[in-house]
């Protein structure tokens, strides 16, 4: 039997620079991609690493518009020094905007992400006093947690907490999100249920519970 090497105590000087440069890039990715949303815009725990890109200064600077930023400018090492961890109440009065007395379409959209979120997940609220609410916006197509090949059978809820309701400037709705735990948010985007779809769905539903347990009792 093949012995399998020893483990590496540290990383040959080739594989740490090619780590460097891969965890710079994703980093960069990342940020230019959510640099164009309100909460990027906004948040005073942004405001050192705006400023030290100029993005501050920009007096036409706004919601939808990427940070330009450079691999070559030390990028990991600026967002260390100026980007503390965070707390859910960094979070919290942006996410409030969705459970306004309806919600602008502008206000809104592009907010913690780019786009709009599939739902707004909520948590049980037994590890504190209050629910939190995470707004869920759209992965990978490619981003599956079950590995290709495996089969099961699992059964969730589809049941929603509560609905919000996004209109123009004229009042008129533009989209509906619901109001839901994660798995039952996470369900609802696979099956690509909508909330205009939930009586029909909740019908075929029961018909399947009805036929399993019809099977059952005899």
């Amino acid at each position: 039997m093949a012995v399998p090497p020893p483990p590496l105590q540290s990383l040959t000087p080739e594989l740490k620079l090619t780590l460097q440069e891969r965890m710079e890039s994703v980093l960069i990715r990342l940020t230019q991609l959510n640099s164009r949303t309100i909460f990027f815009r906004e948040a005073p725990l942004f405001s050192a690493f705006r400023d030290r890109f100029g993005y501050n200064r920009s007096p036409n600077s706004k919601a939808g518009d990427s940070i330009p930023l450079e691999p070559g400018r030390d990028f990991v090492q600026c967002f260390r020094e100026t980007i503390p961890l965070t707390s859910y109440d960094a979070y919290e009065p942006f996410v409030s905007r969705f459970f306004e007395n309806s919600p602008l379409y502008s206000s809104v959209r592009d907010l913690l992400s780019p786009g709009f979120p599939d739902f707004i997940a909520q948590t049980s609220g037994t590890s504190g006093s209050t629910v939190k609410s995470f707004p869920r916006y759209p992965v990978n197509d490619n981003d599956h947690y079950i590995p290709r090949g495996i089969r099961f059978c699992g059964f969730n809820s589809l049941r929603i907490s509560g609905a919000v309701k996004i209109v123009n400037e004229e009042g008129d709705l533009q989209k509906e999100l619901p109001v839901t735990s994660v798995g039952s948010g996470i369900l609802r985007r696979r099956m690509g249920t909508e909330l205009k779809d939930d009586d029909q769905v909740m019908s075929q539903t029961r018909s399947f519970f009805e036929a399993i347990n019809c099977r059952i009792d005899h």
